[in-house]
């Protein structure tokens, strides 16, 4: 039956043994075919081949003939080993390799035509290609074309020498036939080999085994004569006489008889050796006992002292001990020493057995080492015997230099000559080396039972651990934390069991931590088992030094187990851990200790960025800490920051529920603290005098201290407070203690803190001082204050309550709340020294006053403040005469060379003072509007006299009339009215305006006759007519300027009407100018008030020049009798340009002689 193909090849049967092939050009099975069929075959050729399995033809087991002997060469026998077994195909390799030639090429043709190729000659441009050498031309000689070239090139080599090398393997196969038969029979002739000599030493061993328990061969004939003839021809009888047995009396006395010769022996002839001294006789026997070691039986054979003893038996006493040897060795050992004992005596068996009990008891110790190793201590423990020593390394995995322990047998020689007199004596001993360093603490009793090498080595790693944890232990002592006994430190040491050794650590009041050591590893173990305890094992596991290195570890886990107890603790009572500021190692140490591990920093929510509270844990001591800012300080610089410990007392019950508590009790107690601390850091900064306290310690209802803090006036403000109105002001109050101290209000104030107000997350402070206000001004401030002022008018004093954000100072809010109570209390004081003057109404930031009870004129002053200028209205609004003023009184007001309680007095003095004079002034005024009225209506008749009234300043006005008609207006006289002192009283001056100044010169009166009217009718008048003549003006009392006025107005307007229609006729040349100086003057007196928020330097300026025109009149044409507005006159503009010095000179008759 012919075996099954696929694509031509034979393939194999069902037993997995190939069939056999020929090797052709279409492929074959490596190794070649075993029927040697010719080289190029066909298919009838490989048709005839016979399949065979097992050695056997498979047509000759079809036929039944698989049991006769295989007599051809074809096929080998079933037990040999194929070569060709696992071989694969020949020709599967070529057609794999084909596979891969195809894909390859595949590969590199898309790979070429991803290179972009320049455009190759065209056949015009052909002709001029450079011919080469051979006469071929070079083609396109691009580098892309190049590489292409390369490519293909490369690829065709390497699948040529592929193919190349199939070649040779196929010719190789045909040239081969055969070879792996060879190979086959080789190798089963080595095997066969091999077999025969095992088989050959198999037999000589058993003989050799065989040789113990020969057995000489049965002699049957003379078995046959003794038992016919009793006796045997062969044996000689030498006719001795058979000695009668021992009986059981004979032998118990030739026992006896050996004991007293022992005894005898013992005592009287022989040495005994100091270990033998303990012996015991018994049984024909002398029992030697050697403690802790060995017994030993001896016996003698003769009565002569010199015989010697002989072997009996041996025992080991100690518990590791092995059956002793029987049987041949016995008998070895039992002539071995009878050896020493004929040579040497008793002391030279006593050394032999001496030599041999420590010797078992060190390989009994070996073996439990090695039984160690191979149980829980494995890969923790090395074991080495050397010349006798047993060397048992323990902590094989630590990072630390080699620690072990030496078991051996020492001499026992001594060092001293006195003692080498002695007899040395070998013993066991051990040598502790712990990281390689010679210890004498350990003592071990070899003599011990059971002796146990696990004993030894926990007592060595015992005392190894308590060392390691003893230096720990006083390393952390000499913190403050723990030599304080704050925390405990708790040592835990044994001499036998490892695991007893332990260091007890307090982390916190409630988080404690247990240090040891594992005793098969070495490993520091840390419980209870946490994530940071974990990760400090790990550290301290991998130190060179866990002392002197495992210090700083162990105080880094204790810092952050107490920072994560504390952050815990912190979010629970509500405060904010702040986690973006951190703080780099300069700063930590610029902030706090230099033992500072370890910080959080937290704050409330409602808290400025630069005010947090800071707590350090270190190994020393944990703190809490106050940072604020300090002088110009900031949120994002933390050198600006001012740190103040927080004293605290420690709890003696200290749990989680009163940490916590103690964290709410921070509140209060930080956002007073913070805002104290930073107000003295900007009294500080402004040189401010203030009483500093030192911090109380945090605990349960324990108030912050009072602050003292000094108020005092500025140089600069006491010189404006002393400047409360103007000198010559009859109503003003004298008051020798308000000279002394120019505020109103006693030096010291207490600042205290009254809680943290939740509602408007700020702290509440109440500011308590003293004031020496009368009992009078303090009632009515009571009453129009609100609640912010709390005032007790019998004891003078004063409480203000504040509420400022935690990081901000309190020091501009409280200075400002005393300068606007000063400044209450100065304009209650002020006002109360009018008589006139009533209060409205009186709050912090406006005042109404009634100044006139009879017209019914009050006024509204809003005061100053950081933000807003003063503000003053006049009431009634457009019926006020003083509203002609008003943007002077404003000026005065917001004077800030001066107190505002300064400006408010001159500014109630100035408001009664004028109010005669402007309330005449809008009288004549009115006139005015009849005028108007009658022009008007009667258009065609006469023309009027119209009267403008200028307001220079508050003491300084102008009059101008003007002659108006339907067509033209004329000015026709100018005069000036002015405040001034005579004789320490103020008065009012009037007298013709100045005409020559730095900017114009212009005639004060129309012609010489009006002038010299007004000179006759006035100025030169003495008499009670309400005025004073002075030849050039005239002089009224302060408070009835109206006879004076009025009798100027009349003068003027009589002659006007007399002359008016002569002086629109001289006048016609000048009718353009006038009719522009009266538009002026119109806008002038119906002028806005101005801004208030103009500068009020200059409108002091203008008063104090005022003020001393009026203390010193000039002559007319001088640059400072002429008043000005913000730098410009009224009616005209300033200008730049002066008259020649002989046009401003004037005549002596000029001067107004007022004394």
């Amino acid at each position: 039956m012919a075996s099954p193909k696929l694509n031509g090849t034979q393939q194999p049967v069902s037993n997995g043994i190939i069939a056999k092939q020929a090797v052709n050009q279409n492929g074959g099975h490596i190794g070649g075919a075993l029927n040697g069929a010719t080289q190029g075959g066909g298919d009838e050729e490989r048709a005839t081949h016979h399949n065979v399995v097992n050695g056997v033809a498979q047509d000759k087991m079809e036929e039944g003939t698989s049991d006769h002997p295989v007599n051809r060469l074809d096929g080998l026998p079933a037990e040999i080993r194929h070569l060709t077994q696992h071989f694969r195909p020949f020709h599967k390799v070529v057609h794999r390799s084909v596979q891969q030639t195809f894909n390859g090429y595949s590969d590199l043709l898309d790979q070429l035509s991803e290179l972009t190729v320049a455009p190759s000659l065209t056949a015009s441009n052909a002709s001029y290609v450079k011919p080469q050498v051979n006469g071929a031309a070079s083609g396109d000689q691009s580098p892309e074309n190049l590489e292409k070239k390369d490519r293909i090139l490369k690829f065709q080599q390497d699948q040529r020498a592929l193919y190349i090398k199939f070649l040779v393997l196929h010719d190789w196969f045909q040239k081969s036939r055969g070879i792996d038969q060879v190979i086959e029979i080789s190798m089963w002739m080595h095997d066969q080999r091999t077999h025969f000599a095992q088989a050959a030493d198999f037999i000589g061993n058993m003989k050799r085994e065989l040789a113990m328990w020969q057995v000489p061969n049965p002699d049957l004939q003379t078995a046959v004569e003794i038992l016919s003839n009793g006796r045997a021809s062969a044996l000689s009888d030498l006719g001795y006489v058979p000695k009668k047995p021992l009986s059981s009396k004979e032998m118990l006395r030739t026992l006896e008889d050996i004991n007293i010769l022992l005894c005898t022996r013992l005592s009287l002839q022989d040495r005994v050796p100091e270990p033998l001294s303990k012996y015991s006789i018994h049984d024909g026997r002398v029992t030697f006992i050697v403690p802790h070691e060995f017994e030993l039986d001896l016996s003698v054979a003769d009565e002569d002292p010199t015989s010697q003893f002989y072997f009996i038996d041996f025992r080991y006493l100690f518990s590791q001990r092995s059956t002793f040897l029987s049987g041949r060795l016995h008998d070895d050992f039992a002539s071995k020493v009878n050896d020493v004992l004929r040579g040497d005596g008793l002391l030279g068996c006593y050394n032999l057995l001496h030599d041999l009990a420590l010797s078992h008891k060190l390989n009994s110790l070996r073996r439990q080492a090695l039984d160690m190793v191979r149980k829980q201590w494995c890969e923790s423990l090395r074991v080495n015997l050397i010349n006798r020593t047993l060397v048992v390394q323990y902590w094989l995995n630590r990072p630390r230099p080699k620690s072990w322990i030496e078991l051996g047998v020492k001499s026992g020689r001594r060092k001293n000559r006195r003692d080498r007199l002695r007899p040395a004596e070998p013993f066991l001993d051990l040598r502790w080396m712990p990281e390689k360093e010679e210890n004498h603490e350990i003592l071990v009793d070899f003599n011990a039972s059971p002796l146990s090498i696990e004993n030894m080595l926990c007592g060595a790693i015992s005392r190894h651990s308590s060392i390691i944890l003893e230096r720990l232990y006083e390393k952390l002592l000499n913190f403050r934390l723990y030599a304080g006994g704050k925390h405990a430190l708790e040592l835990s040491i044994s001499d036998a069991e490892p695991s007893d050794c332990s260091l007890h650590i307090q982390l916190t009041n409630s988080k404690h931590v247990t240090l040891s050591i594992e005793p098969i590893t070495g490993s520091l173990i840390l419980r209870p088992a946490s994530s940071l305890s974990g990760r400090t094992e790990f550290e301290l596991n991998r130190l060179q030094n866990p002392v002197d290195d495992g210090v700083q570890h162990i105080s880094m886990l204790r810092c952050l187990v107490a920072e994560q107890e504390f952050t815990q603790h912190a979010n629970i009572a509500g405060w904010k851990v702040v986690q973006t500021f951190r703080l780099s190692q300069r700063e930590l140490r610029a902030l706090f200790p230099s033992a500072v591990l370890r910080y959080v920093l937290i704050r409330q929510h409602s808290w400025q960025q630069n005010a947090m509270v800071a707590a350090t844990f270190s190994m020393e001591s944990d703190n809490w800490w106050l940072l604020y800012p300090g002088v110009q300080g900031s949120s994002g610089d933390p050198k600006a920051l001012v740190p103040q410990r927080i004293p605290r007392v420690e709890w003696q019950e200290e749990s989680k529920t009163n940490s916590t508590a103690l964290l709410s009790q921070l509140k209060e107690y930080a956002s007073g603290a913070i805002t104290f601390k930073i107000a003295e850091q900007e009294l500080k900064q402004k040189s401010l005098h203030f009483q500093s306290f030192a911090l109380p310690q945090l605990q349960k209802h324990v108030p912050l201290p009072v602050m003292k803090v000094r108020y005092a006036l500025t140089d600069e403000a006491r010189t404006m407070r002393s400047l409360m109105s103007d000198a010559e002001s009859k109503n003003e109050v004298h008051d020798d203690k308000k000279d002394d101290n120019p505020s109103w209000i006693q030096s010291t104030v207490c600042l205290g803190f009254c809680g943290f107000n939740k509602s408007t997350n700020s702290a509440l402070l109440l500011a308590k001082g003293r004031t020496n206000a009368s009992t009078d001004v303090l009632e009515s401030l009571n009453s129009l204050v609100g609640s912010k002022f709390k005032i007790n008018t019998k004891a003078g004093e004063f409480v203000m309550s504040f509420q400022v954000p935690i990081g901000i100072s309190i020091v501009p809010e409280l200075f400002t709340g005393l300068r606007n109570l000063d400044s209450l209390l100065s304009c209650l004081t002020i006002v109360k020294s009018f008589e006139s003057v009533r209060i409205q109404s009186l709050s912090l930031s406006q005042i109404v006053i009634e100044y006139n009870p009879e017209a019914e004129l009050t006024t509204s002053i809003d005061f100053p403040s950081s933000n807003s200028s003063v503000a003053i209205r006049l009431l009634p609004e457009g019926f006020n005469p003083h509203t002609r003023i008003s943007h002077f009184i404003e000026n005065l007001l917001a004077d800030r060379k001066r107190r505002f309680t300064a400006n408010l007095g001159g500014v109630l003095t100035m408001l009664s003072t004028t109010y005669p004079l402007l309330t005449l002034f809008d009288e004549l005024e009115k006139l005015r509007n009849a005028s108007d009225s009658a022009i008007e209506s009667e258009a065609s008749s006469s023309s009027t006299v119209r009267l403008h009234a200028i307001a220079r300043s508050p003491t300084h006005y102008a009059l101008q009339y003007f002659a108006s008609s339907t067509y033209s207006s004329t000015m026709i006289a100018r005069v000036e009215i002015f405040r001034h002192l005579r004789r320490d009283s103020p008065v009012w001056i009037l007298r013709p305006a100045i005409e020559e100044t730095f900017a114009y010169s212009r005639s004060s009166f129309i012609n010489t006759a009006l002038k010299q009217k007004l000179m006759d009718d006035v100025f030169n008048i003495r008499g009670a007519h309400g005025w004073l003549g002075l030849d050039t003006g005239a002089l009224s009392p302060i408070d009835s300027p109206g006879p004076l006025v009025r009798k100027i107005d009349e003068v003027v307007r009589t002659w006007a009407k007399e002359r008016l229609k002569d002086l629109l006729g001289e006048s016609h040349g000048q009718e353009q100018q006038s009719s522009k100086d009266e538009t002026r003057a119109s806008a002038s007196e119906s002028a806005p008030i101005p801004n208030h928020s103009a500068d009020s330097t200059s409108h002091h300026q203008q008063n104090q020049q005022h003020h001393q025109q009026h203390q010193q009149p000039q002559r007319p044409g001088t640059g400072g009798s002429n008043p000005t507005i913000n730098g410009t006159i009224q009616g005209r503009p300033a200008a730049n340009t002066q008259k020649p010095a002989s046009q401003r000179q004037h005549s002596a008759k000029d001067i107004i002689n007022l004394d």
